[in-house]
């Protein structure tokens, strides 16, 4: 575990920058938030409230939102939506850089993510936009056995993307852009 987050430290501390080359997309920023136990490290998810005309509705996410004129930067935005949804302040957390900004491969969103380590698990107080939050293990992220797709569907076709079965049948997968920042960390341990 000490080394995981140790090689984490190592490979976020040499980003260069939490800026992304916005263009026309809308930005976003999201908190991926870590916690050791005995086990070894956890990563926080947020499950989604179903909303209409939100098109992530339901689905696994970090929690963050899209960037707001008073936000300084994009680490702000993260840290300001993760009080807001689930009203863990990050600012006396141990920050350990950002991940590569995504953008989106089905909707025009820029993100930018930004990696924290807790020591100590506060209860959390959801907003309206989260419908829960959980722990999963590393160990769980990278079991073979959890590996599925996500079958995206739409009046044009559908299209299938790499996900992790994180919760159990009959629940949303981990898929798209927290997907693929989840991937950014487990490639680093």
């Amino acid at each position: 575990m000490n080394n995981q987050i140790s090689n984490i430290r190592t490979a976020l501390s040499k980003a260069d920058s939490e800026l992304l080359d916005l263009g026309t997309k809308p930005q976003a920023a999201v908190a991926a938030i870590i916690r050791a136990d005995s086990a070894g490290l956890e990563i926080l998810f947020i499950r989604r409230s179903h909303r209409q005309g939100d098109p992530w509705s339901g689905h696994l996410a970090f929690p963050g939102g899209r960037l707001e004129k008073e936000d300084a930067s994009p680490r702000e935005a993260a840290e300001r939506e993760t009080l807001e949804e689930i009203g863990l302040p990050l600012m006396n957390t141990e920050y350990l850089g950002p991940l590569t900004s995504l953008t989106g491969l089905t909707l025009p969103v820029s993100v930018s993510a930004f990696a924290y380590f807790i020591r100590e698990t506060p209860d959390f107080i959801f907003s309206q936009e989260v419908q829960s939050a959980f722990w999963t293990s590393f160990s769980d992220l990278t079991d073979p056995k959890k590996r599925t797709s996500y079958e995206l569907r739409s009046p044009t076709g559908s299209q299938s993307f790499e996900a992790i079965d994180v919760l159990g049948p009959n629940a949303p997968v981990l898929w798209g852009i927290t997907y693929r920042f989840t991937q950014q960390l487990i490639d680093f341990t």
